[in-house]
């Protein structure tokens, strides 16, 4: 089961601030969207 990923417009701004770790990040959540229960 798949969950689909929705960012605050705080997040957005974050993540717009800081394009260093922008990628990391969105990879990072995305991985958690996909599989959730991964490392429990």
């Amino acid at each position: 089961m798949n969950y689909s990923l929705g960012y605050s417009k705080e997040v957005k701004k974050f993540l717009q601030k800081h394009r260093d770790l922008a990628p990391k990040v969105i990879n990072a959540l995305e991985q958690i969207a996909q599989n959730p229960y991964a490392n429990t």
